[in-house]
């Protein structure tokens, strides 16, 4: 058990390795891309990059280049009536919230499509597919930008295994000791066999030294 505990932590360490060498920045310039900052649930990556796309690398503060600022609330803007807020499945960047604000999600792309002529300046709409369809008429078709949807699942991936690694680290040191309290009890134990033995075989001498005197007793006496 210890053994398959410790092949599991080498297992999981190498997985977050690999994957945090994929997530390495690749420009040299030190800025984290905003989108490392972010938790995003129920399966909607793909909308959020379809929604901000190449955006999402860019940094929150100040950047070499680009960068999320933090602004003041979205005015008046909300996402279209008969969507879900995409803003509800996006934490851990506040600087999105204005670019979120307008941006709702429906199921499938015929209800986007059906939306869209309504859509107030500033309102979007995509779906946890992807796509696109904003309020001035631009439409970014399903599967456009998943590379970045692929980022944000990367890790996701990594954060939930490194916890992973923790327990799993964790479980080995307790296994670990347990391994080494049953050594030292199987090692006890062996020993105080020993001994015992050597006892018994102790007993059975003196026993048999007695019997022989006793032996020799009876024939001087007949």
């Amino acid at each position: 058990i210890h053994r398959e505990a410790d092949t599991r932590s080498t297992r999981l360490q190498a997985e977050i390795d690999a994957l945090g060498y994929l997530l390495a920045s690749g420009d040299g310039n030190g800025d984290v891309p905003i989108a490392d900052k972010l938790t995003v649930s129920g399966g909607m990556e793909r909308a959020l990059t379809a929604c901000l796309a190449d955006e999402l690398s860019s940094p929150a503060g100040a950047g070499e280049s680009s960068y999320w600022r933090s602004g003041g609330a979205a005015q008046d803007l909300s996402p279209p009536d008969g969507t879900r807020p995409l803003a509800g499945f996006v934490s851990g960047a506040p600087e999105l919230a204005i670019a979120l604000a307008g941006i709702g999600v429906v199921d499938t792309t015929g209800e986007a499509q059906f939306l869209q002529d309504s859509l107030k300046p500033g309102q979007a709409i995509t779906t946890p597919q992807g796509g696109l369809w904003r309020w001035d008429g631009f439409v970014r078709r399903t599967g456009a930008h998943d590379s970045g949807a692929e980022r944000i699942r990367q890790r996701q991936r990594l954060e939930a295994l490194d916890g992973e690694l923790a327990a799993a680290l964790a479980e080995d040191t307790r296994l670990g000791a347990l391994a080494t309290d049953a050594a030292e009890s199987l090692a006890k134990a062996r020993a105080l066999q020993t001994s015992a033995r050597t006892d018994a075989a102790d007993s059975e001498s003196v026993f048999s030294a007695a019997r022989r005197g006793d032996e020799s007793a009876r024939l001087r006496l007949s």
